[in-house]
């Protein structure tokens, strides 16, 4: 699909910064396309026509990168410290232009459903669908994660952006192979080896082949501690371009007059928060965007089923204004809007409004705003504001907010990120030295020197209660029997006790485990198999004798398999409601033992899992739907039609019924942190040490050559070694390792002293231009044993080799 051509620049359009390729398009739209790319972030291409970028880092004894693709010179490459040095965090934005299918109808839902468990408010802004000379989709987005991992993802981000080009054609082949492998699959179903696949695929169907990726842009914004300078590239730059400057914020509540606002559920709020920032900027729902020159902005803080809470911002826009004049105008007006949810629509009334606490620079929680609207009648007044505690900082919202990992603020303002090679055990931290370095390999030259991996752990407790409806997956089931009944006798669906693969279909075999749970059950797990869930979590952890995870692992599939058999007998009309819910319903407890995980997987597991406890208002059903609709635009909805087996719609509505059966009732972790465990008494970050030592470090004399010399590594002091000995039962330290290191002569008779090694009993000198080492030998050796010290030094010689020459 694509081949890297070497040929010269000659007759190309190429340009400094970018790489010249050709690539191979599929013969149906054509033959070859010539074009350059830009060389990604991190690389650069000082010749025109290259067919390669360099790596910044490749040339440096340290991490290096680009502020943007398209560098044409090495002095393009900076320390990434100095693009985070004035922000802890940043946003990366993604936005994903796709021509040729409507890629977000019956989608939404599942992409603002997960936008409320990703971690680092990342959330997905916009999806919306265009008809132009063609049907285009947009889809944008948002992550604000740490500086550092801003920087990685936006740099991954971008590799993909520069190669576009390569993507789309990529994208342009999808129908051709798709039709090849589909044509063979119905090959080889016609042979008599492999007539059990049983395929009668039809291509036609399919609807893949004017798919089009015709953008992806992913930009990079720092949200910068002070008022950026002309050198910040990413940084927000304000007007006055000197000082640090908090903008005035109100707060309005939005109290629902009329419908149903959801906001139990993770894809209800995402859409509310969307809207809001989308539709409402410019609304004159609130008293200072009536006003000339929409002097304020609104972003969403949370909802209830009855209000709604927002900020009122004002807008940079290069004058200062008077908030307090602005909101007070005309407070007393009713203002409405109303907001279309799904095909109900909601009204809200703003009438309430408090000053904000930015102002202040101090911050507030959600508790804090929402007992400042329910303690005052008055419609117009200020909260009572406290400042963030240390190792909090106010977020764009006004609210307090931990400091993210790689971070630390001891203002309750702001976090200062801890650089590059820096990291933090947790999050929250309240000073600069909670910093770990984690990397020095530019700034030494031997490998004792190089920092070992932080030592220590973050405890948690997990515990998860995932919930299986069983009701709608068995119906379906049952359906799907139905279809299989009629297409084979009963005979035909009898599984033998060794399966000729001539003989059966892949659509006969599935029906015959689909109409024989029963039989399987009871020779899989036997009849009288009655397990409760409890004790199968139990035998996992504390397996019975004889039995290791395998034998749980299948009590695992017993215990969903007795459901089934018991629901195959059950009236399981109407969603099960001629049954008891327990019945039907399978709750899973599982709580895990206390864990412990290390500083750079808690700096992603922790945030994570953190938002995962919004699983428990996740709606699974989501993930059906957008794989239905997503069937639908590619010609995959009809697999009967797609696959010519007779049960393919069947097995796809019994893989719908799963996700929408399924619930996490309960999520629920906690992670604790303790400083003793990354940190010693002295300060310094504790290391992980390997358990041996290496004695060659450690030469001795003959006067202590009968001491039993032992060795352990100092976790405080980078897994330094320490020597020593027993001397009656009492420890001894030994510090009489020997060493010659200040005794070896920098310059020595035509040659100088090139290191010492690290015995530092012996050395290597480089002769001089015109002389080489006698035999060979450049090493210096110091008599360490007698004491007395001595150097043999090497001898050079005049080189009087000329085979260079001849």
């Amino acid at each position: 699909v694509v081949s890297t051509q070497s040929t010269g620049s000659s007759g190309i359009n190429a340009e400094y910064g970018k790489q010249w390729y050709q690539r191979r398009v599929r013969q149906l739209r054509g033959s070859r396309v010539d074009d350059c790319i830009s060389c990604p972030i991190g690389q650069f291409s000082n010749t025109a026509g290259s067919t390669y970028c360099s790596y910044c880092q490749d040339f440096f004894n340290g991490p290096m990168t680009t502020l943007r693709a398209g560098s044409s010179s090495i002095e393009d490459c900076v320390d990434p410290d100095e693009i985070i040095a004035n922000f802890a965090q940043a946003t990366v934005t993604l936005n994903i232009n796709v021509a040729g299918k409507d890629l977000c109808t019956g989608i939404e839902n599942l992409l603002w459903g997960v936008s409320n468990v990703i971690p680092w408010d990342g959330h997905f802004t916009k999806c919306s669908v265009m008809e132009e000379d063609t049907t285009i989709t947009e889809m944008t987005i948002e992550v604000t994660p740490p500086a550092k991992f801003a920087w990685y993802f936006y740099s991954a981000l971008n590799f993909v952006q520069v190669h576009m080009g390569v993507a789309s054609a990529y994208a342009e082949l999808g129908s051709f192979y798709a039709e090849r492998i589909m044509t063979y699959a119905n090959y080889l179903s016609d042979s008599r080896e492999m007539a059990w696949l049983g395929f009668d695929m039809d291509p036609d169907v399919l609807k893949i082949d004017d798919i089009e990726l015709r953008g992806f842009t992913a930009t990079f914004n720092g949200h910068c501690k002070y008022a950026a300078g002309f050198d910040d590239y990413f940084c927000t730059k304000e007007p006055d371009g000197t000082k640090e400057r908090f903008h005035d914020n109100y707060y309005a509540r939005f109290n629902v007059l009329e419908g149903k606002l959801d906001c139990s559920s993770n894809a209800g709020k995402m859409k509310l928060r969307n809207r809001i920032k989308e539709k409402f900027q410019r609304s004159g729902i609130i008293p200072c965007q009536s006003t000339s020159g929409q002097t304020c902005e609104l972003k969403f803080v949370d909802c209830t089923e009855d209000a709604v809470y927002m900020q009122v911002t004002e807008r940079v826009n290069g004058k200062t204004i008077d908030m307090d004049q602005e909101m007070a105008t005309n407070t007393d007006e009713k203002r409405y809007w109303s907001y279309q949810d799904g095909e109900s629509t909601v009204k809200f009334v703003a009438s309430e409004y408090i000053k904000g606490c930015n102002n202040e620079i101090k911050g507030i929680t959600m508790s804090d705003l929402e007992e400042g609207f329910d303690s005052s009648s008055d419609s117009y007044r200020t909260l009572n504001c406290n400042s963030c505690d240390e190792g909090n900082y106010i977020n764009a919202i006004g609210l307090c907010e931990k400091c993210p990992f790689g971070t630390w603020g001891d203002d309750g303002v702001h976090c200062n990120s801890c650089g590059w090679n820096y990291d933090t055990p947790f999050w929250g931290m309240t000073d600069k030295g909670k910093c770990i370095q984690t990397n020095n390999w530019e700034e030494v030259q031997d490998w004792d020197s190089y920092l070992r991996d932080p030592a220590g752990n973050n405890f948690f407790d997990l515990a998860v209660t995932p919930t299986m409806n069983m009701c709608g997956p068995v119906h379906a089931k049952k359906d799907l029997d139905i279809n299989c009944n009629a297409k084979f006798t009963k005979e035909e669906l009898i599984l033998p006790e060794e399966l000729n693969l001539q003989e059966w279909t892949i659509e006969q075999i599935i029906c015959a485990g689909s109409t024989q749970v029963e039989p399987a059950f009871d020779q899989l797990c036997g009849k009288d198999w009655d397990k409760s869930w409890d004790e199968i979590v139990k035998s996992l952890f504390e397996p019975e004798e004889g039995q290791g995870f395998e034998g749980t692992l299948m009590d695992g599939v017993c215990f969903a398999l007795k459901r089934v058999k018991d629901l195959e007998k059950a009236d399981t009309s109407n969603d099960c409601a001629n049954l008891d819910k327990d019945e039907y319903e399978m709750n899973m407890p599982i709580e895990l033992p206390t864990l412990g995980m290390g500083m750079g997987t808690s700096a992603i597991l922790i945030p994570l899992f953190s938002e995962m406890k919004n699983l428990e208002t996740m709606n699974f059903g989501s993930f059906a739907d957008a794989g239905e609709a997503m069937m639908e635009a590619m010609g995959m909805y009809d697999m009967n039609a797609l696959l010519g087996w007779g049960i393919a719609n069947n097995l796809r509505d019994v893989g719908m019924t799963v996700p929408r059966a399924f619930r996490m009732s309960r999520f629920s972790f906690t992670a604790d942190y303790d400083e003793e465990q990354y940190f010693c008494q002295n300060g310094e970050a504790k290391r992980r040490c390997d358990s041996g030592c290496d004695f060659d470090q450690c030469r001795i004399s003959e006067a202590d050559v009968d001491i039993d010399l032992q060795c352990e590594r100092d976790e405080c002091n980078n897994c330094a070694q320490r020597f020593y000995y027993f001397n009656q039962y009492e420890k001894v330290e030994f510090d009489r390792c020997a060493s010659c290191a200040s005794k070896f002569d920098e310059i020595i008779d035509n040659a100088v002293l090139k290191k010492i090694f690290r015995n530092n009993v012996e050395a290597q000198y480089i002769c001089n231009e015109g002389w080489v080492a006698e035999d060979c030998n450049s090493r210096a050796v110091c008599d360490y044993k007698s004491g007395d010290y001595t150097i043999e030094y090497p001898n050079c010689v005049e080189d009087r080799c000329d085979w260079r020459h001849t």
